[in-house]
């Protein structure tokens, strides 16, 4: 589960850098062939390195959050709602009610 986390909040923040940096980049046109010409690896290779950085440290921050384990907490939340063991009550007879069709 953290690693959809840290590459859906990846992309959202490379995207937002783009957006932000491309137009400061501007004045950089008139050159652009001649810096893909030369510098294609270099700049490459450092948007990969930054692009896992990023992402390493999400995932790092999600795990450290406590989502790496999100989905198997929620499924035995459901096993427990299902049987009827929640420890809210309230839910657990919304939720019977909801089964037996008696819909509010």
């Amino acid at each position: 589960m953290p690693w959809r986390i840290a590459t859906g909040l990846s992309l959202i923040i490379w995207v937002i850098a783009i957006l932000l940096v491309g137009e400061r980049l501007k004045y950089l046109e008139p050159y652009a062939k001649l810096l893909f010409a030369h510098y294609t690896w270099n700049v490459s290779l450092y948007l990969m390195i930054a692009a896992v950085t990023l992402y390493a440290f999400i995932y790092w921050l999600a795990r450290r959050a406590g989502l790496g384990d999100l989905g198997g907490k929620l499924k035995l939340m459901d096993k427990r709602l299902v049987a009827g063991e929640s420890h809210d009550d309230e839910l657990a007879r919304r939720l019977q009610r909801e089964r037996m069709g008696e819909l509010e």
